[in-house]
């Protein structure tokens, strides 16, 4: 077993350089920012203003929202089931009383509805399909109290409400930091995280799984294709498989993608079970289980 079967989805091409921070949502759309974010880090966080365009691709179908004003660089995006949209910064600057409210939620028209906080080092967000915002944060995050009782993030994974009011938050899991994140939808949540290596899958915030990762193992994106069998993915390209091997998913056999015969490589994206590659031809997509795996080998 060494191949996927990748089929073109859209013609449309992203630019290389917003590569890094797009999106599928779970209606599988493709989002991402027009702009070239790297070329801002630099700005100072305390006065900066931008306006984006926001870029929504579904196969043939482009729809652009315009955000003015924006006081963040939106490295986080994601879009709630009534299609009004989520742009998020994943740093947010705090003093010793403040905290900076580094979400908000825009229509269509470019209109901004809410505006709230979600923490600071924010590495991982999705939204599910019964609108709960699920965020995933690093180190920074986590052990950064400055100007609060607790830190928003201290808890390392908090889903957040619509609003941005907290529902739940993952104390129960010593998180240092969250590695990876996959939301199929509320009923399942897969979250890789250290501070060992460990995955837990909860429906509506309970736990109905939990596997230790081996820490070799280098996982930027991964998919649950069974209880024991993990496709993942190291950043950018790299797939392999990781099966359990004594209760501790393991490293085993690399893949390639393949469409319409040749290798096919580019910038790798998965949401759910199924995985997308955006590169110079276009848009790839193909939806992956044990079962589609063993027909293409």
């Amino acid at each position: 077993m060494n191949q996927i079967k990748i089929h073109k989805w859209s013609d449309y091409k992203v630019p290389e350089p917003v590569l890094p921070f797009v999106t599928v949502t779970h209606e599988q759309k493709v989002m991402f920012i027009e702009e070239d974010l790297t070329k801002l880090i630099n700005e100072n966080p305390f006065t900066f203003r931008g306006d984006f365009t926001l870029k929504i691709v579904d196969r043939d179908d482009i729809f652009c929202v315009n955000i003015k004003n924006l006081p963040y660089l939106p490295d986080r995006i994601d879009m709630f089931s009534d299609g009004t949209v989520l742009l998020v910064s994943g740093r947010a600057w705090k003093t010793e009383d403040d905290v900076q409210q580094n979400a908000r939620r825009y229509n269509m028209d470019g209109e901004c509805l809410d505006e709230f906080a979600l923490g600071d080092d924010i590495v991982r967000l999705s939204i599910d399909d019964e609108d709960t915002i699920w965020v995933g944060y690093s180190t920074e995050g986590v052990y950064g109290d400055v100007g609060r009782e607790r830190a928003i993030a201290a808890p390392g994974l908090v889903a957040f409400s619509k609003q941005g009011e907290v529902k739940w938050e993952g104390w129960a899991y010593d998180i240092h930091a969250v590695l990876a994140m996959n939301v199929y939808h509320a009923g399942r949540a897969c979250v890789h995280y250290s501070l060992m290596s460990w995955l837990v899958q909860l429906d509506h915030f309970d736990e109905v799984m939990k596997s230790e990762v081996e820490e070799r193992a280098w996982i930027s994106q991964f998919m649950m294709l069974d209880g024991e069998t993990m496709l993942a993915c190291a950043p950018r390209t790299e797939l392999y498989l990781l099966r359990s091997d004594r209760g501790v998913l393991t490293k085993k056999e690399e893949l390639t993608l393949k469409a319409d015969g040749s290798a096919c490589h580019g910038q790798i994206v998965m949401r759910g079970n199924t995985i997308f590659v955006f590169n110079e031809d276009g848009i790839y997509q193909r939806e992956i289980t044990l079962e589609i795996l063993n027909a293409d080998n």
